[in-house]
């Protein structure tokens, strides 16, 4: 499969072409209490997810965001997504993509129901190493696009 790499995100604090700090967010999934040793082992695990604006919860059974799964071919596995727009008013979820080993093999279109909440049960059965990302795409009135990736490393 190649080098495991934990998605981030951050601004670099150029503001010439209308960027804003802190509009890129990593965020860590960790136990309490927090520590800073507890982050780092965390991102290298693959724990954290980058986003400019929506959230998303996506597991594989009961796999989350770093875990790994045996291929099982034999074996039907159940994905859940549940994805959120960002907090702006104004702005609602418009496309969620599952994208297996770089192919969008899933494309929800969203853009005319207006919701800030959409969850999703999905059938997984893989026979190979294979790895997932789950792509939101939110649009606001604006035409602002916020867009987050969660990678799901491996099944």
């Amino acid at each position: 499969m190649g080098y495991k790499i934990a998605g981030t995100g951050s601004s670099d604090g150029s503001l010439e072409g209308g960027g804003w700090y802190g509009v890129l967010r990593t965020y860590t999934k960790i136990k309490p209490p927090f520590s800073f040793e507890k982050v780092a082992k965390a991102m290298k695990d693959g724990r954290n997810f980058a986003t400019s604006g929506p959230l998303i919860l996506f597991k594989i059974d009961d796999f989350e965001i770093g875990d790994e799964i045996m291929a099982d071919p034999s074996k039907k596995r159940i994905a859940k997504i549940t994805a959120y727009a960002s907090p702006h008013p104004d702005e609602y979820l418009s496309y969620v993509q599952i994208i297996r080993r770089g192919e969008v093999i899933e494309s929800f279109d969203l853009t005319s129901k207006k919701l800030k909440k959409w969850t999703v049960k999905y059938e997984i059965k893989e026979k190979e190493v294979s790895w997932y990302i789950v792509k939101v795409l939110c649009l606001s009135k604006n035409n602002l696009e916020r867009s987050f990736n969660q990678v799901y490393p491996s099944i």
